[in-house]
Parts: C-alpha cells; structure tokens; sequence
C-alpha cells in the first residue's frame, strides 16, 4: 500500500510535536515505524522536500529518512510537473490552498492509497482520488 505523508506528519515527527491532547510526534513515528515494517510504501515528493527545506535543520532528517526507505525499496519519488501545477491551479481556484492542491495531485500521480495529514479540511474528498485520514487512523 502506498501512502502520501503531508508535511506536517513529518514535522510532527522531527519534532516530536504535541497538541496538549495526543502526542503527535509518536502518532508519527508509529505510522513511520509500520512502514519500516513494510506495511507501507511511502511517496516523498520533492513539494513536501521543498516545504521541509524552509524548517530549520529539518531537511538533512528527512533526507536520512528517504535513504532508510529507499535501502529497504519503501520509497517512492514523485516530482511536480508543469502539468501537475497545471492540474493544481485549477484546483486552487476553488477555494483549495494551491499548496495542498499540489499534494492532492502528487500523491494521485504517485498512485497513494492514503494521504496522511492533519488537516483533513485542507482536502476536499471532490478533489482527492485517494482517502485522506489522521496518521493514528490508518
């Protein structure tokens, strides 16, 4: 099964984030951990490297993260094109950030199962060929 983790999961992750109810961060790390079980396979986009890069000392984490997954062939690649921001402008101008529009069509072009998130609002259903679900909910 492939799935898509929106950039705040890996954020959770990094740095073991809390919502003074549930401990994102170990919601994320679960999630992360059943892959390195191989029940998933995950897709990076280089958006979600994009966003990460502008966190402090984040990327070179998510980079040690890919290499894991791709020595245990858990990680999936999939790269913006002019016909996927295309795609994600017309979405966008449906009231959709044009950021997470561009997860939207990303994790459809990488063939995800699940976008993991925790903004499920930022996801409309109409726009999503894939479910869209809270990391502690797949």
């Amino acid at each position: 099964m492939k799935i898509y983790l929106d950039t705040c999961v890996y954020i959770d992750y990094f740095e073991d984030r809390s919502d003074n109810i549930r401990p994102l961060g170990e919601l994320a790390f679960q999630l992360l951990n059943r892959t390195f079980n191989c029940e998933f396979d995950i897709i990076v986009s280089d958006w979600v490297v994009s966003e990460i890069s502008k966190q402090k000392d984040m990327l070179p984490l998510l980079l040690s993260l890919t290499t894991k997954l791709k020595k245990m062939n858990k990680l999936v690649m999939v790269s913006r094109t002019e016909k996927l921001e295309k795609e994600a402008l017309l979405i966008s101008k449906d009231g959709v950030h044009f950021q997470d529009a561009l997860h939207i069509v990303l994790a459809a072009e990488a063939g995800a199962e699940y976008i993991v998130t925790r903004n499920l609002k930022d996801f409309p259903a109409q726009y999503d060929s894939t479910k869209t679900v809270l990391p502690e909910n797949i």
